[in-house]
């Protein structure tokens, strides 16, 4: 585990437990395995600390101009990360290629290589062809503990490794700091705990059901280039469609969609979501046919601004960052 990180609620960092480990591993171990057999860790254990973090220009009246950052003790983080260390070595078996995030070994480079060679790539298609950026709706927040456990059973996982996890789920709970006053403790229902090493790996493993039956889904069809057929690409949450036949495509998706959150908690935030036609044929779709943002200039994805040419998307990529290291080299011909 990282030093320099804020402790939990107790207010003990990583490093007290590193200067001292000799004689408290023996003591987590105890209250580990102690834990286990109850079923359930002690109500210390399962506090959370949440801080506030304003977002800039925002609205400082207003709860979504705040961005809510939760501290874990360290103690629960440690097994959370011991707990990681033996899903690691399985995940890139068990989760498909098309998910590069929080398995080892994969890139977010891949996704952004594959959606490039898609939309650049010439197409003789005589169907619509485009992506769609799916956005989800808090979707860390909402996994639905139950379903979660039911994917860990379905994935094979022992008995015993899930009920491990489900030691860290069993009735937590977080308060919110602000001005150094806590309140009240509330309990949580739903969602992998930010901040625990585990939940990125948990998150994974709910999310790629969607995606297997993404693939699956007959009349969704997708992208094909080179002999590949392209249909689905994550990041963690940030999910890409490669359709063909919008029209018909897209109620297909969003019917999936809807049975898939009512299992999952997983919401589509249909608002947040983009639509880029990458043929003629999709660019002569009506807009008002498409349910999603029309994204003709571009939209943002993994950190690069993705458009229909090469021309433009060198141009909202790399002239204004060029501009900007020229200026700082303008300044530092200053510098005493």
């Amino acid at each position: 585990m990282n030093s320099g990180k804020s402790p939990g609620p107790d207010g003990y960092p990583v490093e007290f437990y590193k200067k001292f480990s000799d004689k408290l591993a023996p003591l987590l171990l105890e209250m580990f395995n102690y834990s286990f057999n109850r079923g359930t860790l002690p109500p210390t254990l399962m506090q959370a600390s949440i801080s506030l973090i304003y977002k800039k220009g925002k609205d400082p009246l207003s709860c979504a101009s705040y961005r809510p950052i939760s501290l874990l003790l360290v103690d629960v983080k440690i097994l959370a990360k011991i707990l990681a260390r033996r899903l690691e070595s399985v995940m890139p078996k068990i989760i498909s290629e098309d998910q590069t995030g929080f398995i080892g070994g994969r890139h977010s480079y891949s996704n952004i290589r594959r959606l490039l060679g898609v939309i650049l790539s010439p197409s003789s298609s005589n169907i619509p062809e485009a992506i769609i950026s799916l956005d989800a709706e808090k979707a860390f927040d909402r996994v639905e503990w139950d379903y979660l456990l039911f994917c860990l059973r379905q994935f094979g996982f022992n008995t015993n490794l899930i009920s491990w996890i489900r030691l860290l789920y069993s009735s937590p709970c977080a308060s919110v700091c602000t001005n150094n006053q806590r309140s009240i403790p509330f309990p949580l229902f739903r969602g992998t705990r930010q901040g625990c090493p585990l939940s990125p790996l948990l998150f994974a493993l709910a999310i790629e059901p969607l995606s297997a039956a993404l693939k699956m889904e007959e009349g969704l069809g997708g992208i094909e280039r080179w002999g590949i057929k392209h249909q689905v690409s994550l990041y963690a949450d940030d999910l890409l469609l490669y359709v063909s036949n919008p029209l018909t495509s897209i109620p297909r998706i969003l019917t999936l969609l809807n049975v898939f959150g009512r299992l999952s908690g997983y919401k589509l935030n249909i608002s947040k979501s983009e639509y880029l036609p990458i043929n003629q044929l999709a660019i002569a779709i009506s807009p008002s046919t498409i349910p999603f943002k029309i994204a003709n200039t571009g939209f943002k994805y993994l950190g690069i601004t993705v458009t229909q040419s090469l021309r433009t998307m060198r141009e909202q990529n790399f002239t204004s960052l060029t501009t900007t290291v020229k200026s700082d080299l303008q300044r530092w011909n200053y510098l005493p």
